[in-house]
């Protein structure tokens, strides 16, 4: 985080501070969701609408109700209350105050008897570190004791002393966590969006990766250019909306990876327009990668890689009555089929297009329909994936422990591109680096996956990964 005093007057000062999770300048007024809900019927939404800077959200309640390990499940706070922006948990040490009848100080902490149910409840400060860990909050509040107004001088110096001996064993903890690999919110959030993490996988395997399309000039648009740059992806060609929102989701992942997208699709995400692009973009490109969000412009690049000579791969990672929701036509989709070198689809994806519900046959009517040059892909899931060219290929799903499928077929698309495009590999082979890489992915919380090509390349020996 970074703190930046903008002004002073006197003792009073303004400031900025540049969290992960956006911009807070002070003094602010925060909003409290007590146990992740504004009272009053608030929405999250409408808190965007008037200009809410950060939440605050209170630690000790959302412990004892709801519960900070189920909110872990759900990927986190911001995630759990459908919120964007900075998120302040408070450290459990105002309840130390309020619920003086119920609780008693120690050194090592404080004893509550919970004001629900009357159980036993035991928070130091680790314990308000791991609570606050698993809520994933953008700022954590250290514990503390919040003694009374009214308290005797020597036992207010006590009670200062003790919470500065509890700060540092709050740093102490909160450092530990954020050095473990499945600790939610260490510094950072977790972008995705299918075509970054197409782009971001690419470029951990070697490849010079350029991104297009358009953001809006928000606090999500902001990080989602910074990962990118930051994951070696070249997002120059991004476009820009002034005033305009960035397409962002909320995934909720489960036990065994299995996730639900709430999509918030903003106002840029399908408007990109040639226009808005260099006339000489593609003269530099080797690979045209796209997945049709953009249909206007993925269009225009597709017959300039055509004329050009160069591979166009489409993933239709929508089923195309989704894509007609979004501003893609069945006419824009058959087009891009058409002009595409290899597409690639999901079984629903096949079943939809052909009304075949055998995802093999359905390839191949797809593959005569529209003449795909180099064939046709799809990703099944848990039966692995199959290519058809005339030829049949096919390779098994790796057996996997899955913690998080969110961008798996992403990962797997980032694999293709340099196994097959890049490096030359046979399609049964290129399919079988692709699916190791999408594997792996699975094993990681996030939409994006930052293994090499030497970790894919393990994998697919061992069938285990040091990742």
């Amino acid at each position: 985080m970074k703190y930046q005093v903008i002004t002073k007057d006197g003792r009073a000062k303004r400031a900025r501070m540049e969290t992960v999770h956006g911009t807070v300048e002070t003094p602010v007024f925060m909003n409290v969701g007590t146990v992740g809900a504004i009272k009053g019927a608030v929405s999250t939404d409408d808190l965007r609408e008037i200009g809410t800077q950060v939440e605050l959200s209170n630690t000790y309640h959302l412990h004892v109700r709801t519960g900070d390990k189920l909110i872990r499940e759900f990927g986190g706070l911001h995630r759990f209350m459908n919120w964007d922006r900075p998120i302040l948990t408070d450290s459990g040490g105002f309840q130390v105050f309020s619920l003086a009848g119920l609780r008693r100080i120690k050194e090592e902490g404080v004893y509550f008897n919970s004001h629900i149910d009357g159980r036993k409840i035991f928070m130091g400060p680790e314990e308000s570190m791991q609570i606050q860990s698993n809520l994933a909050s953008t700022i954590a509040m250290a514990f503390d004791e919040c003694p009374s107004s009214i308290a005797e001088k020597d036992y207010i110096e006590k009670s200062v002393d003790r919470t500065t001996r509890w700060l540092i064993r709050c740093k102490k903890e909160m450092e530990r966590l954020n050095s473990l690999p499945d600790t939610i919110n260490q510094e950072q959030m977790l972008p995705g969006g299918s075509a970054s993490n197409v782009s971001v996988s690419a470029a951990h395997f070697g490849m010079e990766s350029y991104q297009t399309g358009k953001i809006g000039d928000d606090n999500i648009g902001d990080e989602f250019i910074r990962t990118l740059k930051e994951d070696g992806v070249d997002a120059e060609l991004v476009a820009v909306k002034k005033g305009g929102t960035t397409l962002h989701t909320y995934i909720l992942t489960a036990p065994g990876g299995k996730h639900c997208i709430f999509a918030n699709t903003g106002d840029t995400v399908c408007t990109l327009i040639p226009e808005e692009l260099p006339e000489e973009i593609m003269d530099s490109m080797d690979i045209f990668y796209n997945d049709m969000f953009s249909p206007k412009a993925a269009l225009w690049l597709a017959k300039k890689a055509v004329e050009q000579g160069k591979p166009v791969l489409y993933n239709m990672q929508c089923v195309p009555s989704f894509m007609e929701m979004c501003g893609t036509s069945r006419e824009d989709i058959e087009e891009m089929m058409r002009l595409c070198t290899v597409f690639v689809s999901g079984r629903d994806g096949y079943y939809e297009i052909t009304g075949e519900q055998d995802y093999l046959k359905a390839m191949k009517m797809v593959w005569e329909k529209y003449q795909v040059k180099e064939g046709v892909i799809c990703t099944a899931g848990d039966e692995g994936a199959a290519w058809y060219d005339g030829k049949e290929y096919r390779v098994p799903a790796h057996k996997i422990d899955p913690v998080d499928t969110t961008g798996a077929g992403d990962c797997f698309l980032g694999g293709l591109l340099y196994a097959y495009f890049q490096e030359g590999m046979e399609k049964k082979e290129a399919l079988e680096f692709a699916n190791a890489s999408a594997a792996i992915k699975c094993m990681q919380e996030g939409p994006r996956s930052r293994a090499d090509v030497a970790a894919v390349l393990e994998f697919k020996e061992s069938g285990s990964s040091t990742l």
